[in-house]
């Protein structure tokens, strides 16, 4: 059990799609699994959405002249939170492989409960 809840963090390695494989196979026979799972899911949609719009509006101010400057700025604070990401998962799934379920402390809109 406290493994396939290391692998629901984990999973996210693999674009994020390893931990929802997690919670909709594994999720259904354990609780432990199914909140872990749950939340290393409920980082990667939120960190896919802040990196998606990121990246839109990077590109966008890259072309516009001065502005371009910013556009680096944020290419910058993106590569320092998919750092910061994976350090999240990396903590989910040591706290996951000790027996607790992990809680990101972060302000995210958790859509799988």
């Amino acid at each position: 059990e406290k493994q396939w809840g290391m692998f629901g963090w984990l999973g996210f390695l693999l674009c994020g799609i390893g931990s929802f494989i997690v919670y909709f196979t594994k999720g259904n026979e354990s609780d432990f699994v199914k909140r872990n799972a749950g939340e290393a899911c409920n980082l990667a949609i939120n960190w896919f959405v802040v990196a998606i719009g990121g990246y839109v509006i990077a590109a966008i101010l890259a072309f516009a002249g001065p502005l371009a400057v910013l556009s680096l700025l944020i290419w910058l604070v993106l590569a320092v939170g998919g750092v910061g990401v994976l350090v999240l998962n990396v903590m989910g799934a040591m706290k996951a492989n000790e027996g607790l379920v992990y809680e990101v402390p972060l302000p995210i809109i958790r859509l799988i409960k």
